[in-house]
């Protein structure tokens, strides 16, 4: 696998829970899922390496739509929707890999 959000994710785990009591299970889960379903989408579709840095699309369930303020999608399931924004798109911009990156107290950029 080229990513691996489970291993980034694992160490940052207890301390952003105790900052950010939204930061639940299934919080997490759907975090880890976006990024596994993303470049399975990638493989599966054929898609150029250069989604990985910009994509017109997000793979986003209700949980992480909340999270990335984006309105209309219902249920847990993830699902392909079109990128309409310059702020989202990509594997940097997903919410585990910007959690890897910072734990709500400090930084660690790419």
């Amino acid at each position: 696998m080229l990513y691996d959000p489970v291993a980034a994710l694992r160490q940052f785990k207890k301390s952003v829970a105790r900052l950010y009591p939204e930061f639940d299970t299934l919080f997490n889960q759907s975090m880890t899922k976006e990024s596994i379903a993303f470049m399975k989408h990638l493989y599966e579709k054929y898609l150029p390496i250069q989604n990985i840095i910009e994509s017109d699309f997000i793979i986003v369930n209700n949980q992480l739509a909340k999270h990335y303020k984006i309105s209309g999608v219902v249920g847990p399931e993830l699902r392909v929707i079109k990128n309409t924004t310059k702020e989202r798109g990509g594997l940097l911009t997903q919410a585990g890999t910007m959690l890897a990156t910072a734990d709500g107290a400090s930084t660690t950029p790419i």
